[in-house]
């Protein structure tokens, strides 16, 4: 999601104490895509206007951590486990000389997907009674010439356009109709992951948790669409599963890049697959090597020999994403191998 969407999550009326929304209200305008966000403790304290030691309680509340006694309190009431408005990632952002928290806002996606439709009713509305309604997407044939939009559940450009503006790629003709279908978004992609695992095993993820493992996945250049196809292949081959009976995490098999070794290869038709650069030098596998000691030949197959090397600039190839992390992790300069035909 974007941080205008969590900002219309945290306005929303919610169950929470005037500091606690105020905290929420604060992180949201600075979450990225994946719903991550940081303050340090003294700037939420300036800007909500409490005590860091009321703004450390608000936060553990908000991440739905409770003493044992509050939860034997809770427990024999009969109320309902906590709801978690956020959670520490585990990452952290250095600030001068500090590791400040990364939060996760687990934002309410049907919540804010009911106030962006409300908003765009309310919009279409304003816009008709002013004489000026959209025109909605044609499908009988393109207005004054505009192509026709297939996206049947949107309005075009209000304002009285008639052509749809979202970006798309043709993938199919019909004369001189060119249909389009939408790319699914990572919420979608993660459901059908989800669906696909064990029923006993998908309580250690979710769909949010695989969304965001995607998105990141992506902005490594690789295809959620192929992940997605890893991931299916995965948990269908028993032999993957571990020792309790059951596959892994999704979203841990996706931030791991384990599900590239059970993808096949999606090279163009025609093409050989092979590699852009050339194997690694004889004293680059033999430094590598002596550098690792003991596990260096072990770790040398694992990671250097499926590799690639380009000489102009002394650089690794790596190719799989679990490899090209496990290199850059320990200061190798590494990228992510390109099979021909551009394919990662």
């Amino acid at each position: 999601m974007s941080a205008s969407e969590c900002m219309i999550w945290a306005d929303q009326e919610l169950p929470l104490d005037v500091t606690s929304k105020a905290i929420l209200s604060k992180l949201a305008p600075l979450a990225n895509e994946d719903d991550w966000s940081w303050m340090t403790i003294e700037e939420l304290s300036k800007r909500v206007g409490a005590s860091q030691r009321t703004i450390q309680s608000r936060l553990r509340m908000l991440e739905g951590i409770e003493t044992p006694e509050a939860k034997a309190e809770r427990v024999e009431a009969g109320k309902p486990d906590p709801v978690i408005y956020l959670r520490k990632t585990g990452e952290s952002y250095r600030y001068g000389t500090r590791d400040v928290p990364y939060y996760e806002l687990m934002v309410d996606y049907d919540l804010v997907a009911r106030v962006q439709a409300t908003r765009k009713d309310r919009k279409r509305a304003h816009a008709e009674v002013r004489g000026m309604g959209a025109t909605a997407c044609t499908h009988s044939g393109p207005p004054m010439g505009a192509a026709v939009c297939t996206h049947a559940d949107e309005v075009c450009t209000p304002m009285g356009a008639t052509a749809c503006t979202r970006k798309r790629e043709p993938t199919e003709s019909i004369g001189s109709l060119t249909l389009t279908p939408c790319a699914r978004t990572p919420e979608a992609v993660a459901g059908e992951i989800l669906a696909a695992w064990p029923e006993d095993f998908r309580q250690r993820s979710s769909i949010r948790e695989i969304a965001s493992a995607l998105r990141r996945e992506r902005k490594r250049g690789s295809d959620i669409e192929r992940v997605a196809a890893g991931c299916l292949a995965f948990v269908g081959n028993r032999k993957n599963w571990g020792h309790d009976g059951g596959p892994a995490s999704p979203h841990k098999l996706i931030d791991s890049g384990r599900w590239e070794t059970s993808v096949p290869p999606t090279t163009p038709q025609g093409s050989p697959g092979k590699r852009t650069g050339f194997a690694v030098p004889a004293a680059v596998r033999a430094a590598f090597v002596a550098d690792n000691g003991s596990s260096g030949e072990a770790l040398a197959k694992s990671y250097l020999d499926p590799s690639g090397w380009r000489d102009a600039d002394q650089t690794l190839l790596a190719a799989t994403g679990a490899a090209e992390r496990w290199l850059r992790e320990r200061g190798y300069r590494v990228e992510r191998l390109v099979k021909a035909g551009g394919v990662r």
